[in-house]
């Protein structure tokens, strides 16, 4: 069995940084994380093919994948796959093998049993201790992630309220560490562009799964001010009900239900007033830290993260499920200022990782 690289001559390891999901945000999240963390550690970056962001410094070694769902998880289970991720782990002989994202897929599984058998330590970075509700694709990633999470060396949180979920699950014993979301504000900040003013306008942007709580905000709506219009933009499946109530009310709503870009991203949040964050569920979000970078006080349901990632941001929390207080809130958050706290910037991030990265190969 070939040995691992050696570490480099200050002492970190070489690390390869594992992200099979780069869907939606995640692909964003992916390339910023990789570019600042390439800056203190030797650092290449095992991604999808269809992967297409460019990551300044970092060596990007792609896995063959397919075009749509079902060929992306025809190719996860093809032997060829696994063939090419044990001759990457071959040729590129890092020292600590980190698993950004989805724990659940297989190539993610497979990545914890060949680090097992080559004796490089694995970590694992766990963006949802809990599925999601309304999600059987969360659900049945998170269960089979608990199999890649017990073979891990160490795991990552990004808030510590989810350590008791992991004890819950078994893995009280392996060395956790906590280090919050970065602010990847800096992906959608270049497209402002001057002259866009404000409207007295509410932002719900991201995705549309059914635990953003969508409708709570258009039920929000009948207690808001008549001049708040709000603003719903993301892809994904709305129920009926809350689209034709938003078909009969062009003067309250504005709906883009469609992929955004990065440069819509930042015309959005230059246009709004506060961003809505209703969620009935969550683990954590990089959407506290962009809004407030755009300037936007932000409102969100007192869950998960959330309870300290938005008044860290200066925001305001509500109860989920609420809309009268929800109104209430967002009424009152277009006085405050938001702020950015200190430790979300990735300089501050990067050698947190690189501290952590190196405790694992004492």
């Amino acid at each position: 069995m070939p040995a691992p690289h050696p570490t480099a001559p200050n002492g970190l390891p070489k690390v390869l940084l594992v992200a099979p999901s780069i869907g939606n945000a995640m692909g964003p999240l992916v390339a910023v994380m990789a570019a600042e963390l390439a800056k203190s550690v030797p650092l290449s970056l095992l991604v999808p093919a269809h992967f297409a962001l460019p990551v300044a410094g970092v060596n990007i070694v792609r896995y063959p994948s397919g075009a749509g769902k079902l060929a992306r998880l025809a190719a996860m289970l093809n032997p060829k796959l696994w063939l090419h991720l044990w001759r990457v782990l071959t040729t590129e002989r890092p020292t600590l093998v980190h698993l950004f994202n989805s724990e659940g897929y297989p190539v993610s599984l497979l990545l914890g049993l060949f680090c097992r058998l080559r004796g490089v330590p694995f970590v694992v970075s766990i963006h949802d201790p809990e599925h999601h509700p309304g999600s059987l694709l969360d659900a049945v990633n998170v269960g089979l992630g608990r199999i890649t999470r017990h073979m891990a060396n160490a795991l990552q949180i990004f808030s510590p309220r989810f350590t008791p979920v992991l004890a819950k699950q078994g893995l009280g014993h392996k060395p956790l560490v906590v280090i919050p979301h970065g602010n990847m504000a800096a992906q959608y900040l270049p497209y402002r562009q001057a002259g866009v003013a404000r409207e007295d306008m509410v932002l719900l942007f991201g995705r549309m799964e059914p635990y953003k709580g969508l409708g709570t905000l258009v039920a929000c709506a009948d207690y808001l001010p008549p001049q708040l219009k709000i603003c719903v933009a993301g892809s994904g499946p709305i129920a009926p009900e809350l689209l034709a109530t938003i078909a009969v009310n062009p003067n309250r709503f504005e709906l883009h239900n469609r992929y955004i870009t990065d440069a819509e991203v930042a015309h959005f949040m230059q246009r709004a007033a506060v961003l809505a964050l209703p969620y009935t569920h969550v683990t954590q979000s990089s959407l506290p830290l962009i809004g407030a970078e755009f300037g936007l006080p932000v409102v969100g349901s007192a869950l998960g993260a959330f309870v300290d990632d938005i008044p860290a941001v200066g925001g305001l929390l509500v109860p989920p499920n609420d809309p009268e207080t929800l109104a209430k809130a967002l009424v009152k958050a277009l006085k405050l200022t938001p702020r950015i706290p200190p430790e979300a910037s990735y300089a501050f991030l990067r050698e947190a990782y690189a501290a952590w990265y190196k405790s694992l190969l004492k």
